[in-house]
């Protein structure tokens, strides 16, 4: 009788019989296989093209190259140089009324010299 009482107090075995209830897996195995399960739906859903896989959800992951770096920086001076230039592309400056008066770089700098 203290045998049955023993195998009931056992966590991993039923007390229903064999039959009626699988065993207690270990939590690792479980969660393995939960997410083996949830992969193999996220597939399905890929492959009929109802979602699209989050590939870069970590950030950092997706890092430049040296190259493309040294090109980006090599662009951020350019456009400061020509900033800090007098330049002469044209410029839109909206003036206090509602109309837009298109004027060259060269113009507001004169218009500027005078008002000194």
């Amino acid at each position: 009788m203290g045998m049955i009482f023993q195998l009931l107090r056992d966590r991993s075995i039923s007390s229903r019989g064999p039959g009626l209830h699988t065993a207690k897996v270990e939590p690792r195995r479980q969660k393995h296989a939960h997410q083996r399960q949830s992969a193999m739906r996220e597939t399905a859903l890929w492959r009929t093209g109802q979602i699209r896989p989050r590939t870069h959800t970590h950030k950092g992951t997706h890092t430049q190259t040296d190259r493309k770096r040294e090109r980006n920086t090599q662009r951020l001076r350019d456009r400061e140089r020509r900033e800090n230039e007098r330049h002469t592309h044209r410029h839109t400056q909206t003036h206090i009324d509602t109309h837009t008066h298109t004027y060259t770089h060269r113009h507001t700098h004169r218009v500027l010299q005078q008002r000194h």
